[in-house]
């Protein structure tokens, strides 16, 4: 099996690695020099250009190194992330009131449309950053997708990266699989009459997903545990097998409301409501990417004043937080990358 190792040593937002393997389908692992400190991350996109050539790119310049081995599929997600100590997150001073029951939220890649969970329409409604990823900015399209046919609570929302597919968590436990004739056009939504059931718990609360659509999570308020899904088809829900994998968080946290995973499996986020007493989010090491069962607490962002948080969110690069309450406001923060 041929193998390349290429070295980016002056920062650019654009690599183009010629690896002369003569070989579609390279498998890449990249590390990246933030500041002294080499970290594996996920690209914005790669490209093949041709069976010697991959461009890969991202969010901003970057300096590191790229080990191609030849065989498996090609990687294309979001840049990785990430985080030292999430106690050190910072609030920004910036919100936005979505004038509705959130009970779940989505960003954009690019950080210019929101999608939110609103129960007092039984669906989710759209919502534009005029600036990228400040919240402080956004404002409501008037633009809406009902659910209400495949469940009448809806809890959480997931993307395809594309804008092509979405999903949506509803409170029995059955996640909607939906096809967009548009990119990210939730007008042009369609239900493609494919579901799949979480059968571990109750009371779930919300759910995340892996960029390469492999892999589902889910929080649970009854047994205080996130637990871990494989789909056997990529993207397709209806796919959907339990691992019987699960990290009870109930040590931490006492009522967690939502996940998110860094989207090279390091680590992972769990934002707590602990019966509106000690609201907090949990930052999760994981000694095996993606592996639930491998998560070690690193560290914990205590709010400073009273928010009664339901979701969480972060922006491409890990440097923004998004925490949405259950009064309907979603509230900013920097991290510490």
């Amino acid at each position: 099996m041929a193998e390349y190792n290429f070295t980016q040593a002056v920062a650019s937002a654009s690599w183009v690695i010629e690896h002369n393997m003569d070989a579609a389908g390279v498998v890449m692992d990249i590390i990246v020099d933030n500041t002294g400190t080499l970290e594996k991350v996920i690209p914005l996109s790669t490209v093949e250009t041709d069976s010697n050539t991959i461009t890969v790119t991202f969010p901003s310049a970057q300096s590191g190194y790229a080990r191609l081995i030849e065989g498996g599929s090609q990687v294309t997600a979001s840049i990785g992330y990430v985080i030292g100590d999430i106690s050190l997150s910072t609030y920004d001073s910036k919100s936005y009131n979505t004038t509705g029951a959130t009970d779940g939220m989505y960003f954009k890649a690019d950080g210019t449309t929101l999608f939110v969970v609103n129960q007092s329409i039984t669906g989710i409604s759209q919502h534009t950053l005029s600036t990228p990823w400040d919240i402080s900015t956004a404002s409501n399209d008037s633009i809406s997708f009902g659910t209400i046919n495949e469940g009448t609570s809806p809890k959480g929302v997931y993307f395809k990266a594309d804008g092509t597919k979405m999903y949506v968590l509803n409170t029995d436990r059955k996640i909607h699989q939906y096809s967009l004739g548009t990119d990210w056009d939730i007008t042009t939504a369609t239900y493609d009459s494919v579901f799949g059931t979480v059968y571990d718990a109750t009371n779930i609360q919300n759910f995340t997903m892996t960029d390469d659509g492999a892999r589902l999570y889910t929080v649970s308020s009854s047994t205080d545990s996130v637990h871990q899904y494989s789909l056997g088809t990529d993207w397709n829900i209806g796919s959907l097998t339990y691992d019987s994998k699960s990290f009870a968080v109930g040590g931490a946290s006492g009522t967690p409301r939502d996940i998110i995973m860094s989207p090279d499996g390091s680590q992972m986020v769990i934002v707590d409501d602990n019966d509106f007493e000690s609201e907090k989010v949990f930052l999760y090491d994981l000694g095996t990417d993606f592996d639930v069962t491998t998560a070690t607490q690193n560290s914990t962002l205590e709010f400073t004043f009273n928010v009664y948080p339901a979701n969480i969110a972060f922006n491409d690069d890990g440097t923004k937080l998004y925490i949405a309450d259950l009064l309907n406001i979603i509230y900013q923060y920097s991290t510490n990358i």
